[in-house]
């Protein structure tokens, strides 16, 4: 009942910063307008918008512009608009302020293209170096094949006993492959304050 309270008050909208970016679990509804997807919502009211990505007037959302500005725009700079985040599809990670956990923070941009390793900045996906234990299927020996960049190494040359599948099957030491590299995810939408 003490959390019905709050969110009733005020709209449940005065309680947290502008900015303020949740997961939302609730489905959130489309409409088609100009050829274009565009989230009209009941969060709206309640002070969220969706972070999709896209344009919006200033004069709408005039506090969240002055908080977040103009990092979240990608291309020309549109009169009196400015960008809303586009988390669609993307995982968040907090900005590392020289913890040294992140150790590429130097390869992050904005969405213009500036590097930048700051709130709103994008890194590209990668794997880190790793090293595999491969059993061959015409010898009890193991060897070790490190992998390091793009180059493979020629010493391995016989048929491995199993092969990598592109099935998410649930067995133990089944290989899964997939057109990128990802923990298990549950999908959310990313929801920000703007008032």
């Amino acid at each position: 009942m003490a959390f019905e309270k709050i969110a009733r008050s005020n709209n449940g909208v005065g309680f947290l910063p502008i900015g303020t970016v949740v997961p939302f679990a609730g489905e959130i509804a489309e409409d088609a307008f100009q050829n274009r997807e565009v989230f009209k919502t009941d969060i709206e009211p309640y002070g969220w918008v969706v972070c999709d990505g896209r344009t919006v007037e200033i004069r709408h959302y005039q506090k969240l512009y002055t908080v977040i500005g103009e990092r979240y725009n990608a291309g020309s700079e549109a009169v009196n608009k400015f960008s809303l985040p586009d988390y669609r599809g993307q995982f968040l990670r907090m900005v590392d302020l020289n913890s040294g956990k992140d150790p590429d923070a130097h390869d992050r941009f904005l969405a213009n293209g500036d590097q930048s390793d700051g709130v709103g900045s994008v890194q590209e996906d990668a794997l880190q170096e790793h090293q595999h234990t491969y059993k061959e299927s015409s010898s009890s020996g193991e060897k070790k094949l490190a992998l390091a960049g793009d180059k493979l190494p020629l010493f391995i040359k016989k048929e491995l006993s199993s092969t990598p599948t592109n099935k998410e099957d649930k067995l133990p030491g089944t290989v899964r492959v997939a057109q990128e590299t990802r923990p298990k995810n549950n999908a959310v939408y990313y929801i920000i304050k703007y008032m």
